[in-house]
């Protein structure tokens, strides 16, 4: 048998063969084929770090401004307005000062986040003062304005000593009104009013207040209501004077106070 031997030339020409029909390389025998690497998307579930939420922190109630912004011992005072932050359905408001026990309100109504109303019935006998106002959430934070809400004695009745069928007059309520109030009205407690009467405020160095209206309550002529529309520049004492139509006059001098 004949033996064939690939020249150099021949090597070379089969070479060229190859190249020209697009094979790029020679796998020797015996040598496995290469695998086409597949995708493992879509077949291979990929894990993904789990997330933990995080929790948002509830802030703690915040007090602005509390109106009325006082009230008299021995009386039930109604807080139409407290203002402020972060207030939640259930909240508390109390009101406190050290070395007194604490007064809890009732019928607290949250209508918003930043508002509420509620009612004191404030204790007597009680010492004048300033009190804090807390409000506490149902999550147990709380806020606290520091001497917020002012409770004062009530003012002792100054009774007017008039000659025989003369105006007696020994109460009113209130005995005060905020300086922001633009009317109020004074129910006044005595003897000898006459229907017709009239009433006014007054003040040294100020214009007299005259009540826009008055009405005498009842047969026995012991109560009259009277009206007033205050200033802006009304603040102080007054000194109220009743005046029937007859002529005889009542003054309850300095009892009536128009405050911040």
């Amino acid at each position: 048998m004949k033996k064939w031997h690939i020249t150099g030339i021949f090597a070379i020409l089969i070479i060229g063969f190859l190249l020209i029909c697009g094979c790029t390389s020679i796998t020797p025998p015996g040598t496995p084929s290469p695998t086409t690497p597949t995708s493992a998307i879509g077949t291979t579930p990929v894990p993904t770090a789990s997330v933990i939420p995080t929790a948002t922190p509830i802030a703690s109630p915040t007090i602005r401004d509390i109106i009325p912004g006082e009230g008299t011992a021995g009386t039930t005072i109604s807080i139409t307005d407290l203002d402020g932050s972060n207030f939640q359905r259930g909240a508390t408001v109390t009101l406190m000062k050290s070395g007194y026990r604490n007064i809890t309100a009732t019928n607290v109504n949250v209508w918003s986040s930043t508002r509420i109303t509620c009612t004191f019935l404030l204790p007597s006998p009680l010492d004048s003062g300033s009190w804090d106002v807390v409000v506490t959430n149902p999550d147990g934070q709380y806020g606290i304005s520091p001497n917020l809400f002012i409770i004062r004695t009530p003012a002792t009745p100054a009774v007017t000593i008039m000659p025989a069928g003369g105006i007696e007059i020994t109460s009113i309520s209130p005995v005060f009104a905020a300086s922001s109030n633009s009317t109020v009205d004074i129910l006044v407690f005595g003897s000898n009013f006459q229907n017709g009467i009239s009433a006014k405020l007054n003040q040294s160095g100020k214009a007299d207040i005259n009540a826009y209206r008055t009405y005498v309550l009842d047969i026995t002529r012991t109560q009259v209501r009277c009206y007033f529309n205050l200033p802006s520049n009304a603040r102080g004492f007054w000194s109220l004077i009743l005046t029937n139509p007859d002529g005889t006059t009542g003054i309850f001098k300095d009892e009536f106070e128009v405050r911040l």
